[in-house]
């Protein structure tokens, strides 16, 4: 009797252990900015589409060419803003919640791997998590920044500049005029 229930026991870890590892993981949503021309956009991008025929199939890419497209550049800032990254080139590949800048391909191929074996939030969800409630098409957080006391601390560092060799200059005329 007890070897009955030892061997559905085993039958049961079996049967639940080969189905998990063999059911499909869920879609992985993969947003990336690129730019017409750029080499490096091109590689990252041959390669996203080289792992979604081979190696992640379940991976949905999202392509946004921001050189020529006002639109793509808007979502790119906004984008920026969400995941706060400073968007100063291309490419910028989003999985889950990683960014990745550049054509890093070790690094996109560990997130997919992470994703497929983690749940992954879909970077367009984060997204919209984050305009809830208001304009992503309004002027950004990063607009509403006063930088009149920057320009203010420019004129303090160029004024103490100023006494600082004036004070080098007056020692060393007095130096001059002992000597």
């Amino acid at each position: 009797m007890k070897l009955k229930y030892l061997l559905g026991g085993v039958f049961l870890f079996l049967a639940l252990t080969i189905g998990a590892s063999a059911a499909p993981y869920s879609t992985v949503e993969v947003e990336i900015f690129i730019g017409e021309g750029c080499r490096y956009c091109a590689k990252t991008e041959a390669y996203l589409e080289q792992l979604q025929k081979t190696t992640y199939p379940n991976i949905v890419i999202n392509k946004h060419e921001v050189y020529r497209d006002a639109d793509n550049q808007k979502l790119f800032i906004n984008y920026a803003e969400v995941y706060k990254f400073t968007p100063d080139g291309v490419p910028f590949t989003i999985i889950g919640n990683a960014v990745i800048g550049g054509a890093d391909l070790n690094a996109i191929d560990a997130q997919l791997e992470f994703c497929k074996l983690n749940s992954c939030p879909d970077p367009s969800a984060i997204y919209s998590n984050y305009f809830e409630g208001r304009d992503p098409n309004a002027p950004s957080k990063a607009a509403d920044i006063d930088t009149t006391k920057y320009e203010n601390m420019g004129w303090i560092i160029i004024f103490v500049v100023f006494i600082a060799i004036a004070s080098v200059a007056v020692v060393s005329i007095k130096n001059k005029d002992k000597n």
